[in-house]
Parts: C-alpha cells; structure tokens; sequence
C-alpha cells in the first residue's frame, strides 16, 4: 500500500468546508434570478439628446457656445452616475427586497427588483420614468386668449385632437398613436418669443384632459433648490396636494419672484391683478396659480388632482432629486413568481434524474472504478460553490457584472435557470475524464500491466486530452461571458465552475483514492464492463463519402427552409431578444372541448381591435397545463405597455368570455438593444471559432485545426437547419446552446486528434488513412459513453423542463448528435484531405 499524502487530503477537507459555509444558510446564501423567484428587470438608457436640449434651455440669452458646450460636457459625464444614485434612492422607498441598480456599457444601467409583483412593477415604473423636473415658469398674460384662439379654429397638435368636456373645451390624446416629440407642442401656435406651448393635465371623471398654457421658455426657478417635499390634505376641498420647502436661496428667489410679480409688483407695476405661475413637473403644468402677493418663508405648494398614492409618488420622486435627462426603457422583463416556483421545481426534478441517471450508469459499467467516479461527481456538486465564486471572480476580470457576484469576492454569483442547465450539462460532461482515464486503464491492463501502474499510466496518457478538451469549453464559456447578458452570464459562470470542479476531482481527487485503495501488488485486473471488443475494427474511411454527401443535403435542405420562412417573417426565426418587440406569456384554462384554432384566431382578433395588428399568438401544452404567448414588435401602444394593453383586450372580447387568462411575464427588448444582442451573437459566434482554430493549430497543427472548425461548422449549421425546422425560434439560450455545443464538439475533436498525433509517432509503418481509422476505433467507446452520460442529462431537461430551457436542451440534443457523428466523418476526412492523406511532417522518423 502507498503511503497517504496527507496535505492533499487536508486541501480537499478544507475546500469542501470552505464550500459548504459559502451556503450555509441557504435560505440567506443562495440567491436566485429573476427567472426562479420571479421579479422584475428594466433595461435603461439616458436621453442624452433631451440632457442637451434641457441644458441649453437653462442658460440664459446671449449665452456663449463654448460656455454651453462646457457645461454640457461636464454633465454628460456625472449623468450616469447620478441617474444610478437616484433610481436606487426612488427604488428603495418601495421597500422591495434587495433592488439591484447597476451601470453597464455605453450609458446602460440595469434594475433588477426581485420578487417583484404587478403592482410594484408599475410603481418602480411610474417612479424610474418621473425625471422629476420641476419648475416654476411666468404664464404669458396673452395665454387665455391664444389658447381660446386655438379652439375657435380647431387647432390641436399632433396626436391631440379639441373635445367638449362638461361645456369647456379640452385637448385629449388621439387613440392608439405614439406620444408626439415635445418640440412640436411647444412651438404649436405661433407662441410669442421667449414663450412655449405647455398643458395642464385635468382628470375628468375617466377622461385625461389637458388645458394649454403659453408659459415662458425659461424657468424663474428649478427644484434644485427644493429641501423637502411632502403631502398634505386641504381642509377646504379635500384635495391631497404636494408641500415644498425650498432652501435658503431658493426661498430668497422665491420671494423675489412673488414681488415682482404680484398685484402691482415690480415688473407688473401697471395691473391690480397678480400673474399666473405655473408649477411645471416632466414638462407638465400641476397648478397655474395667481400671484396675490409677495411669499416670503420658502414654502409653496403643488395641487392637482392627486389620489393619495400619486401625491406620496411626487413627493417620493421629488426628495430622491432629479434625473439628469428623461429615461429610455429599452428592455423589460417580468416573470410571476408562481412561474419562478414552477421552474425551480422543474429543475430540481431534472438535477435529481439526470443526477441518478449518470451516477447509475457509471457505477454499473466501471463497477469499482464507476463508484469512485460517482462519489467524485457527488463531490463536484458538493465543490461547485467555491468553485462558482472563483469562477464568477475570474470572469469578472472581463466584464465586470455586480448583478451575478453581488459586488463581493466572497458571495455566490446568482443562480438562474440557464445555470441550472449548465449544472446539469457540466455533470453530464464531468464524466468524459473519468471515461478518458478508464479507458486508457483498460489498454493498459490489456498491454499485460497490473492494476495500479495501469490506473496511473491512465492518469499520465488521458491528461492532455482532458486538458485540451475542457480548455476548448473554457474559451467558448468566457466568450459567452463578454458577449452575453445576465441570464446567459449565470450560465457561463456554472459551466465555467463546473469543468473547474470536474478536473480537480477526476485528475486528482480520484486519484487519491486509488493511491489509498488499490495496493501496488495487486495482479488482478480492476473489473469494468465491455462495449465494443477489443480488436473491433469498422471501416469508417469507406463511410466518409456518402455520410458527407447526406450531411450535406440535410444542411442545404434545412438552412434553406429556415431561409425561406425568415424571409417570409423574421420573427418566425428569431426571438423578441433579436427582433425587438415583446412577448407576453400567460396561463389558459379553455373550457373542455374548446376550438383552439378558434380560440387562437379570437385572440388575434382581440389584440388587432387593441391595437396590436402584428400579434402572433401560440398555444403550449405541458403536463395538464396550457400557456398562450403572444408575441408582436410593438413595446408600447399610444404610451401604454403592450402587456397591459393585451390583458385589457383579452379580458374584455366577448368572444374569449369562457377563458381565464393568467398573466406570467412579459419580455420585452427594444429594437435598439435587439439589434445589438443580434451583432452580439455573430460576433461571439465568430470569436468562438477563431479562438478555437488558433488554439488546435497551437497545440497540433493547422491541418488538425481545419478538420476541427469544419466539424464544428457542420455541427452549427446542422443544428441551425434542423432546430429552426422544428418551429423553435433563436434567442441567447439558444446561441448559449449554440456555443456549448461548438466547445463540446472540439472537445469530442481533440480527444480523437490527440489518440491520431500519439499513434502517429508511435507506429511509423501503417498509412494516414488507416492509423486514422485504427483510432477511431480505439476511441469509439469513450465517445459512445460520452456522449450517452451527456445525453441522459439533456434528455431529463427535455423531459422536466418547459419554454426557453426546453429550446435550450432541443438544441443541445440536435448538437451532440451532430457532433458525435461529426469528428469522425467530417473532422477527420476535412484533416487527411488536407494532408493528402500522407503522414504529416511532424510525425516522420520520430
């Protein structure tokens, strides 16, 4: 018996300590996305274009453009940065559960608010979308009379049309029509210079009116100088109304504007009757009062017709101070935490089959060696938590993402669905090295070595491959990591944890055991089951023609069908993540017996009479359970989120009375950021290649690298053509999938060239074609076995799980199909082609 290395028992009792206590407790330790315990997510960017233009309307006449240039300059660099401190400020008076504000690239900032539901949603909505400028402007004294003239000639700006509410003439918004450009309001009218167009917002019974105002084009005075706001009732009216008190020299402006302007005021010397100032919030009037006198003290007053929750909104925005420009909600996402719940579930179901199922397998064929194995996998899981924390660390080195590590070296990355998935798939894949390092055991034991010096020349020949293999998936992990977005991140940083547990417990820790359990002496060879015998020997050189030719037809077949159906509609391709628009996902219960098709073509109707022309509804059936999407390219219609508009709708068309609709989620993607994550994709898709055909010809040569990259463009354009004709649509998952598979494949690719580039200076006699034909074989078990452990956790993903995760594994099985067919009849011909079948100059008389 060997004599035990203690210090490397001691590392491994440390590391699993130290990972158990990183989620102890793990009601407090592990925190879940936005997809598990539901939520709500905001993408947002700054206006810079409204902060220019807002700027430029502060500074006074006969300005220089260098000052206002400077000026600009100086707030577009604090803008981000101010915009974060004052969403988090509004976000944290709803009281939610650890909100997430982060910036990101190129003017980004990311709002995540989990465990979020409808109601908290609208109002982290209503309070992010308040710029909260407030402003007090002169009413022109010609104002009543302009605004009068406007009515008489039934004038009304774009998108607002004159309506007789009560015996008084109002503006309301013209239906179903986006919100006009405020320029085109504020120029309405002919207004005389250094005066614009703005309105006053009335609610009248359920109507929104709006009553105009020519105000002056530069504010008195700005909520800069506001210290406090708060509500309060008027004991007169019952009115609920907003109280300010102004600052030192907010008051003493204050109190100038008052005298100046009040009832024979310094500039109003020749009129009894005092000036309008109107209270302007976003660029909308509250309140026009008339000055009756000088208001010394600082304090005034906002009214309106505020319900209580829209008073404490003003007062709450207000307090947390102003944005530096308007917001643009480029991305939303909401999912029901009843949704979260249910694929927590799902996914604990496939971790524990896919689990069992793997552990099963290998302990049946390796017998011993298979439980060894199996408690190694049992240690992975065990390890993944330090191992998630080190690699969220190291791939923060990249992009920094606080969203995923929490802004500490020390705490778990969050937890996502896609990682779930990559738990699962690493498992899967964590057997590959303990198959690698079995099977050369076995060729030792059958070369007539004993036991133990078979299990450590097993160790020495199967470490490169592994080495090489996990590295390949490595890169194609980091490259998602950069190119990818919190979702698809949580699954790089699992995928990432996962190769890093499985290649410490499969080359070192299982080794350990055997050093402990298996004495030196022993004759016996070490007990495993046989697949294939031991001088098998296919001839898959005389297959290489025909398997190409038919992997060729299914690629032009398909890839053109997917042509042809995205040139007919795009979005019958690719997902709202590439498209822009939304899709909104809600829970059906249809009467038994029910017309689908009918049901489907009611719900069309429904949301084309709402607005929505465009709106692509599909039923989706899981267990007992039936779930509608609605997807469209529409975010908004007439200023009011898509989701409520179809909630609406389907609620109120008699012909959809016998269904009950439940609302999930929504996401939704701007065709702006829709178009980035689009580029995004294709260029991580081109890098993963790159990197990989620079990698091979690094390590081998580029012959090598070239049958490598051809192998994995069959496996993607495979995959593309056959997934797309199944009717499933491409989003991040899917290019996540896309990208696992090309890390797998090389792995699959480089497990086979390396057995080629052994043999090649071992047997200097037998032709290319031939040894490369020998190696396949000798490697076919492993690859048998690989790709079955992989596929059984696939299959319980396809079996447990439903929506973009199901997608996801589909993907995933199509992909490893194609690419255990592909390294041995596309890489290795595209590689002997480009030798000319001849030995490669490396491998001569070594």
């Amino acid at each position: 018996m060997h004599s035990v290395n203690w210090l490397k028992w001691l590392i491994l009792a440390l590391l699993v300590s130290a990972s158990v206590l990183l989620i102890i407790p793990p009601k407090d330790r592990i925190r879940l996305g936005l997809d598990l315990q539901g939520g709500y997510s905001f993408t947002l960017e700054l206006d810079k274009a409204a902060l220019d233009e807002t700027i430029r309307g502060r500074f006074p006449e006969g300005a220089s453009e260098a000052e206002i240039a400077s000026r600009i300059k100086e707030a577009m660099a604090s803008a981000d940065e101010t915009a974060v401190e004052v969403i988090r400020n509004r976000v944290d008076s709803l009281g939610t559960l650890e909100p997430v504000i982060t910036r990101g690239k190129d003017g980004r900032i990311y709002v995540q608010i989990p465990g979020a539901d409808e109601a908290k949603r609208a109002e982290a909505e209503k309070l992010i979308r308040s710029v909260a400028f407030l402003d007090f402007r002169l009413v022109s004294s010609r104002s009543g009379d302009m605004a009068q003239k406007l009515f008489d000639q039934g004038k009304a700006p774009e998108g607002y049309q004159i309506a007789d509410i009560g015996g008084r003439k109002y503006f309301v918004r013209v239906p179903n029509t986006p919100e006009p450009p405020p320029a085109s309001i504020q120029s309405f009218g002919n207004p005389d210079p250094g005066y614009i167009l703005m309105f006053e917002r009335a609610k009248i019974g359920d109507a929104e009116a709006f009553t105009p105002h020519y105000v002056s084009r530069r504010p008195l005075l700005t909520g800069e100088f506001i210290k406090k706001a708060g509500t309060d009732v008027d004991m007169m009216s019952g009115r609920n109304y907003v109280s300010l008190s102004l600052n030192t020299e907010g008051a003493n402006k204050f109190e100038e504007i008052t005298g100046k302007y009040c009832p024979y005021g310094t500039s109003n010397k020749s009129s009894g009757v005092g000036r309008q100032l109107a209270v302007a919030l976003d660029g909308v009037i509250y309140s026009a009062p008339t000055i009756d006198e000088r208001i010394p003290g600082g304090n005034a007053v906002i009214r309106g017709d505020f319900s209580p929750a829209e008073a404490k909104r003003l007062a709450t925005v207000l307090n947390a101070g102003a944005l530096p420009a308007p917001m643009k909600f480029i991305g939303k996402r909401f999912v029901n935490p009843t949704l979260g719940e249910d694929a927590i579930t799902a996914a604990k179901k496939a971790i524990v089959v896919g689990f069992a199922a793997i552990i099963l397998f290998v302990a049946l064929y390796y017998r011993f060696m298979g439980v060894v194995a199996a408690a190694a996998l049992i240690l992975n899981l065990v390890l993944l938590p330090i191992c998630a924390v080190v690699a969220s660390n190291i791939l923060s080195i990249f992009v920094p993402d606080v969203t995923l590590s929490g802004g500490s070296i020390l705490r778990l990355p969050v937890l996502t669905l896609p990682g779930i998935a990559g738990i699962l798939l690493t498992i899967g894949m964590a057997v590959d090295a303990n198959v690698l390092i079995y099977e050369r055991t076995r060729e030792e034991q059958l070369a007539g070595r004993p036991a133990f010096p078979s299990i450590m020349a097993g160790y020495k020949r199967a470490f490169l491959a592994i080495f090489d293999g996990n590295l390949t998936t490595v890169i194609t992990a980091v490259i998602l990591f950069v190119f990818g977005t919190g979702l698809i991140r949580g699954f790089s940083i699992t995928l990432v944890a996962g190769i890093m547990g499985s290649m410490y417990t499969a080359l070192v820790v299982t080794k350990m055991v055997f050093q402990a359990t298996v004495p030196e002496t022993r004759a016996k060879p070490m007990s495993m089951m046989k697949l294939l015998n031991d001088k098998v020997n296919i001839a898959f050189t005389r297959c290489f023609k025909p398997v190409i030719l038919v992997a060729v037809a299914i690629i032009v077949v398909s890839i053109a069908a997917t042509v042809v159906r995205g040139l007919r509609n795009p979005a019958s391709i690719f997902a709202v993540d590439f498209t822009g628009g939304a899709k909104v996902s809600y829970a059906v219960q249809v009467p038994e017996g029910a017309d689908l098709g009918k049901t489907l073509g009611d719900i069309r109707s429904a949301a084309t009479a709402a607005g929505i022309t465009d709106a692509s509804p599909q039923f989706q059936q899981s267990d007992d359970a039936t779930f509608l999407e609605i997807k469209t390219v529409l975010t908004e219609v007439g200023g009011v989120e898509v989701s409520e508009v179809l909630t609406d709708a389907l609620a109120k068309a008699e012909a959809l009375k016998d269904v009950r609709f439940t609302y999930l989620d929504i996401d939704s993607v701007g065709s702006q950021i829709g178009g980035e994550m689009k580029k995004s994709a294709l260029v991580a898709i081109v890098f993963s290649g790159i990197a990989m055909l620079l990698y091979i010809t690094l390590r081998f040569e580029f012959g090598f690298s070239l049958g490598a990259i051809a192998a994995v463009v069959h496996d993607v354009l495979i995959t593309i053509g056959v997934f797309s004709c199944l009717g499933f649509q491409f989003d991040l998952t899917i290019v996540a999938a896309m990208l696992t598979i090309v890390g797998y494949g090389v792995n699959d690719t480089i497990v086979l060239f390396d057995r080629i580039r052994e043999e090649l200076k071992r047997d200097q006699k037998m032709s290319f074609p031939e040894l490369a034909n020998h190696c396949i074989n000798l490697t076919l078990s492993r690859t048998i076995l690989t790709s079955v452990s992989t596929l059984l956790t696939v299959f319980a993903l396809l079996v447990f799980t439903t929506g973009d995760i199901f997608g996801f594994a589909v993907c995933m099985f199509i992909g490893l199909l194609a690419s255990t067919l592909s390294t041995i009849f596309i890489a290795t011909p595209v590689m002997l082609a480009w030798y000319n079948n001849k030995r490669p100059s490396f491998s001569i008389g070594k």
